[in-house]
């Protein structure tokens, strides 16, 4: 995969033969279009994306590759195959921007380097070490802090001189840069749709949450709420985080804290977080694990790897600690076992707290961000109503086959079936 294998390049370009290490490879091809722009498009700003397979399994380390040989354990590189996988990485990275500040492009260049996930817990070959989020909770694809709360920094010259070497505890989410470089860029990052979303008030009360409807404008008919003929919309929900970044407060390096435009942030299907507080309301694929889905990856460690990142000294979570299972006896409905955490004092997520009010209160920001937009974009199936066989026990596998589509609802908390705009667990 890493080595003397084809690679699409460009839009239309067939596959290139490949000889070289992929991290090496990308750079040069990163370095040449940033030379083909300065020549092509001097003076106007660039934006480039590097997406590094290093190191991401399948464990293959650049071998006897020469450019690498400064590798602290280059002699032993055997021995350490992700730790030269790593290093590979960084060489690569420091490669590129020494080319930025050796063409005079550092000193107006942001440089974001950031992780997509968490590691997962399985062993490197070779070793006893396994991936390690110590000291969060959790792997790659859970809910837990582990799989999203990842390492990143940003760098380059635009950096105001006395912020660099700081920490900024601002929870933010990736899609953020989108807006933030459209306000670098100088271009409005605004994406609204032609006709008006309606509001929640404008909505009958007996709406389905899972195919919410109502007449369309542009027809006089019922239709889902986001129209079939692509007049309305869900906008993005990118929030500019320059001035969060560039302008911090007093307290950025000890507390977290949201940015004013966004009351809370939204992590997945099952997870929320909202001032200090988070909500897990189970795992992802949750619902087909008590299916026994064979799609589904139900090995996930749920609990907390040591600092020496060692499979033996795995600490499982407290027996009949909730939000890491479901209880679905004999087929009856699907039960999920939440769990609310306070995120300032408890980032390891190690002490649930029971607090009916703000677990209402987050499930609720859940409910009308993700029900009533990304999981409502049933397109005009069966005219915006959910079919009959829908409105009992939860059916989100069925849903996503009828609907066409490859990610359904987690209905969560037993609430599967039930309408309205004021659900609550």
């Amino acid at each position: 995969v890493y080595t003397k294998f084809p690679y699409w390049k460009n839009n239309y370009g067939g596959f290139v033969e490949n000889n070289q290490y992929s991290t090496h490879f990308f750079t040069v091809e990163a370095i040449d279009s940033l030379k083909r722009h300065e020549i092509e498009k001097p003076g106007e700003p660039f934006f480039l994306f590097l997406s590094y397979q290093t190191p991401h399994t399948p464990i293959e380390s650049p071998g006897t590759y020469s450019r690498y040989s400064s590798f602290a354990k280059y002699s032993q590189r055997s021995k350490f195959p992700f730790e030269y996988m790593i290093f590979s990485a960084d060489y690569e990275s420091q490669v590129l921007v020494e080319y930025l500040k050796s063409s005079n492009q550092w000193n107006n260049t942001l440089f974001i380097f950031a992780s997509d996930n968490g590691a997962t817990s399985k062993t490197v070959p070779g070793s006893a070490t396994v991936g390690s989020n110590y000291p969060l909770r959790g792997e790659k694809s859970s809910s837990f802090e582990a799989a999203m709360r990842v390492q990143a920094f940003v760098s380059g010259g635009i950096v105001p001189k006395p912020l660099r070497g700081t920490k900024n505890k601002l929870i933010s989410h990736f899609v953020d840069w989108y807006a933030s470089f459209c306000y670098l860029a100088d271009v409005n990052s605004t994406d609204a749709p032609p006709n008006p979303i309606p509001e929640r008030d404008q909505l009958p009360d007996d709406i389905d949450p899972q195919s919410p409807s109502m007449i369309n404008p542009s027809t006089g008919e019922l239709d889902n709420i986001w129209a079939s003929n692509g007049d309305v919309y869900p906008d993005h929900d990118s929030v500019n985080i320059i001035p969060y970044l560039f302008n911090p407060g007093p307290d950025v390096e000890v507390k977290g804290y949201h940015p004013e435009e966004r009351d809370a942030l939204v992590i997945s299907k099952e997870a929320i977080i909202k001032g200090d507080y988070k909500l897990v309301l189970a795992q992802p694929c949750a619902v087909d694990a008590a299916q026994n889905s064979q799609g589904c990856k139900n090995n996930k460690k749920y609990g907390w790897l040591m600092a020496d990142d060692k499979e033996s000294s795995y600490e499982p979570p407290p027996i009949g600690q909730g939000c890491t299972k479901i209880n679905n006896p004999f087929g009856a409905p699907i039960v999920f076992e939440p769990c609310l955490f306070n995120l300032e004092t408890d980032p390891d997520e190690r002490s649930p707290i029971i607090n009916d009010a703000i677990q209402n209160d987050l499930w609720k920001a859940l409910n009308d961000s993700l029900v009533y937009q990304y999981n409502t974009q049933l397109l005009n199936k069966e005219n915006g109503v959910s079919r009959e066989s829908d409105l009992g026990a939860c059916q989100s596998s069925g849903n996503a086959n009828f609907f066409g589509v490859s990610d359904s609802p987690i209905c969560g908390l037993n609430l599967c079936g039930k309408s309205g705009t004021t659900i609550s667990c």
